[in-house]
Protein backbone atom coordinates (compact mmCIF):
# COMPACT_ATOMS: atom_id res chain seq x y z
CA UNK A 1 0.00 0.00 0.00
CA UNK A 2 2.85 2.41 0.82
CA UNK A 3 4.35 1.74 -2.62
CA UNK A 4 1.05 2.69 -4.21
CA UNK A 5 0.86 5.94 -2.20
CA UNK A 6 4.48 6.74 -3.04
CA UNK A 7 3.77 6.22 -6.74
CA UNK A 8 0.70 8.47 -6.55
CA UNK A 9 2.67 11.23 -4.82
CA UNK A 10 5.45 10.95 -7.38
CA UNK A 11 2.90 11.09 -10.20
CA UNK A 12 1.36 14.26 -8.75
CA UNK A 13 4.81 15.79 -8.46
CA UNK A 14 5.45 14.99 -12.14
CA UNK A 15 2.23 16.72 -13.14
CA UNK A 16 3.35 19.82 -11.30
CA UNK A 17 6.60 20.15 -13.25
CA UNK A 18 5.98 21.85 -16.54
CA UNK A 19 8.56 21.63 -19.32
CA UNK A 20 10.52 24.75 -20.17
CA UNK A 21 10.21 26.34 -23.57
CA UNK A 22 12.98 27.43 -25.91
CA UNK A 23 12.55 30.43 -28.18
CA UNK A 24 14.88 31.81 -30.81
CA UNK A 25 15.03 35.45 -31.87
CA UNK A 26 16.69 36.12 -35.23
CA UNK A 27 17.81 39.76 -35.34
CA UNK A 28 19.21 41.56 -38.39
CA UNK A 29 20.23 45.19 -37.97
CA UNK A 30 21.79 47.69 -40.33
CA UNK A 31 22.77 50.64 -38.18
CA UNK A 32 22.10 54.05 -39.71
CA UNK A 33 24.32 56.32 -37.63
CA UNK A 34 27.30 55.76 -35.40
CA UNK A 35 28.87 58.25 -33.03
CA UNK A 36 31.80 58.27 -30.66
CA UNK A 37 32.15 59.69 -27.20
CA UNK A 38 33.10 62.94 -28.90
CA UNK A 39 29.69 63.06 -30.65
CA UNK A 40 31.20 62.70 -34.13
CA UNK A 41 28.37 61.25 -36.23
CA UNK A 42 28.73 59.50 -39.54
CA UNK A 43 26.68 57.18 -41.71
CA UNK A 44 27.33 53.69 -40.56
CA UNK A 45 27.79 50.49 -42.50
CA UNK A 46 27.74 48.47 -39.30
CA UNK A 47 25.52 45.39 -39.50
CA UNK A 48 24.51 42.73 -37.04
CA UNK A 49 23.02 39.28 -37.63
CA UNK A 50 22.29 37.54 -34.34
CA UNK A 51 20.46 34.46 -33.11
CA UNK A 52 19.35 34.90 -29.49
CA UNK A 53 18.26 31.78 -27.60
CA UNK A 54 16.14 31.78 -24.45
CA UNK A 55 14.65 29.17 -22.18
CA UNK A 56 11.17 30.57 -21.58
CA UNK A 57 7.82 31.32 -23.16
CA UNK A 58 8.41 35.10 -23.58
CA UNK A 59 5.14 36.01 -21.86
CA UNK A 60 7.33 38.22 -19.71
CA UNK A 61 11.02 39.01 -19.76
CA UNK A 62 13.13 35.87 -19.82
CA UNK A 63 16.82 35.15 -19.48
CA UNK A 64 18.96 34.72 -22.59
CA UNK A 65 20.96 31.47 -22.54
CA UNK A 66 22.95 31.91 -25.76
CA UNK A 67 23.77 34.28 -28.60
CA UNK A 68 25.56 33.62 -31.89
CA UNK A 69 26.10 35.35 -35.23
CA UNK A 70 28.08 38.40 -36.32
CA UNK A 71 28.42 42.05 -35.37
CA UNK A 72 30.32 44.44 -37.64
CA UNK A 73 31.66 41.44 -39.56
CA UNK A 74 33.07 39.79 -36.44
CA UNK A 75 31.85 36.50 -35.00
CA UNK A 76 30.06 36.53 -31.67
CA UNK A 77 32.01 34.24 -29.34
CA UNK A 78 29.75 34.22 -26.31
CA UNK A 79 27.22 35.76 -24.01
CA UNK A 80 28.53 37.97 -21.21
CA UNK A 81 27.13 37.38 -17.74
CA UNK A 82 24.45 39.70 -16.40
CA UNK A 83 25.71 43.03 -15.03
CA UNK A 84 29.09 42.58 -16.75
CA UNK A 85 28.99 45.42 -19.32
CA UNK A 86 26.94 48.61 -19.32
CA UNK A 87 24.57 47.22 -16.67
CA UNK A 88 23.30 44.46 -18.98
CA UNK A 89 20.57 42.13 -17.70
CA UNK A 90 20.40 39.79 -20.75
CA UNK A 91 16.59 39.74 -20.76
CA UNK A 92 14.30 39.56 -23.80
CA UNK A 93 10.57 39.29 -24.39
CA UNK A 94 8.30 38.74 -27.37
CA UNK A 95 6.80 42.20 -27.79
CA UNK A 96 6.95 44.34 -30.93
CA UNK A 97 7.30 47.47 -28.79
CA UNK A 98 10.36 46.13 -27.00
CA UNK A 99 12.41 42.96 -27.20
CA UNK A 100 15.22 43.96 -24.85
CA UNK A 101 15.28 46.15 -21.79
CA UNK A 102 17.12 49.45 -21.59
CA UNK A 103 19.91 47.56 -19.82
CA UNK A 104 20.41 45.33 -22.82
CA UNK A 105 21.99 42.10 -23.89
CA UNK A 106 25.80 41.88 -23.90
CA UNK A 107 28.13 39.59 -25.80
CA UNK A 108 31.79 39.26 -26.78
CA UNK A 109 33.26 39.36 -30.30
CA UNK A 110 36.14 37.34 -31.71
CA UNK A 111 38.53 40.30 -31.37
CA UNK A 112 37.76 40.63 -27.65
CA UNK A 113 35.41 43.60 -27.96
CA UNK A 114 32.24 43.70 -25.88
CA UNK A 115 28.86 44.80 -27.27
CA UNK A 116 25.66 45.80 -25.49
CA UNK A 117 22.50 45.71 -27.63
CA UNK A 118 19.69 47.61 -25.91
CA UNK A 119 16.25 49.13 -26.52
CA UNK A 120 15.66 46.70 -29.39
CA UNK A 121 12.16 47.07 -30.88
CA UNK A 122 10.58 46.07 -34.19
CA UNK A 123 11.74 49.37 -35.76
CA UNK A 124 14.76 50.56 -33.80
CA UNK A 125 17.88 49.39 -31.99
CA UNK A 126 20.82 50.80 -30.10
CA UNK A 127 24.25 49.34 -29.40
CA UNK A 128 27.27 50.46 -27.45
CA UNK A 129 30.62 48.80 -28.08
CA UNK A 130 34.31 49.37 -27.67
CA UNK A 131 36.99 49.25 -30.33
CA UNK A 132 39.24 46.20 -30.36
CA UNK A 133 42.00 48.06 -28.47
CA UNK A 134 39.38 49.55 -26.08
CA UNK A 135 40.60 53.06 -26.96
CA UNK A 136 37.23 54.30 -28.20
CA UNK A 137 33.57 53.64 -27.42
CA UNK A 138 31.01 53.68 -30.22
CA UNK A 139 27.25 54.19 -30.09
CA UNK A 140 25.25 52.79 -32.99
CA UNK A 141 21.58 53.56 -33.71
CA UNK A 142 19.08 52.21 -36.22
CA UNK A 143 15.56 53.55 -36.66
CA UNK A 144 13.63 52.53 -39.76
CA UNK A 145 10.94 55.17 -39.03
CA UNK A 146 13.36 58.09 -38.62
CA UNK A 147 14.98 59.15 -41.90
CA UNK A 148 17.60 61.25 -40.09
CA UNK A 149 18.85 58.22 -38.19
CA UNK A 150 18.24 55.65 -40.93
CA UNK A 151 19.02 51.97 -40.82
CA UNK A 152 16.90 48.85 -40.79
CA UNK A 153 15.78 46.46 -38.08
CA UNK A 154 14.28 43.01 -38.58
CA UNK A 155 13.33 40.71 -35.70
CA UNK A 156 11.84 37.25 -36.28
CA UNK A 157 10.66 35.18 -33.32
CA UNK A 158 10.53 31.45 -33.88
CA UNK A 159 7.70 29.43 -32.40
CA UNK A 160 7.96 27.87 -28.98
CA UNK A 161 9.18 24.32 -28.81
CA UNK A 162 8.77 22.30 -25.63
CA UNK A 163 12.05 21.19 -24.14
CA UNK A 164 11.70 19.13 -20.96
CA UNK A 165 14.25 20.10 -18.37
CA UNK A 166 16.73 17.37 -17.36
CA UNK A 167 15.28 17.33 -13.84
CA UNK A 168 11.80 16.74 -15.26
CA UNK A 169 13.03 13.84 -17.39
CA UNK A 170 14.82 12.30 -14.41
CA UNK A 171 11.70 12.65 -12.27
CA UNK A 172 9.55 11.03 -14.95
CA UNK A 173 11.96 8.10 -15.28
CA UNK A 174 12.13 7.67 -11.51
CA UNK A 175 8.33 7.72 -11.32
CA UNK A 176 8.04 5.11 -14.04
CA UNK A 177 10.59 2.90 -12.30
CA UNK A 178 8.79 3.33 -8.97
CA UNK A 179 5.44 2.30 -10.49
CA UNK A 180 7.09 -0.70 -12.17
CA UNK A 181 8.67 -1.87 -8.93
CA UNK A 182 5.40 -1.36 -7.02
CA UNK A 183 3.41 -3.38 -9.59
CA UNK A 184 5.97 -6.18 -9.58
CA UNK A 185 5.89 -6.45 -5.78
CA UNK A 186 2.09 -6.43 -5.63
CA UNK A 187 1.73 -9.51 -7.87
CA UNK A 188 0.86 -12.69 -5.98
CA UNK A 189 3.53 -15.33 -6.21
CA UNK A 190 2.36 -18.68 -7.65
Amino acid sequence: MSAFLGGCLLGLAMLGTAPSHARTFTVDIEFGTIDTEGDAYWEGSLTSALVIETAGDALSFEQVVGVSGTFDGLAVTGLLGADTYQGNDNLVQNQADGYTTGNGLSFQLENGSWVNLYDLTSTSAHAIYDSADLSQTFYATADSLDSEVGGRVSVAVNSISSVPEPATLALMLAGGAWVGVARRRSRPTP
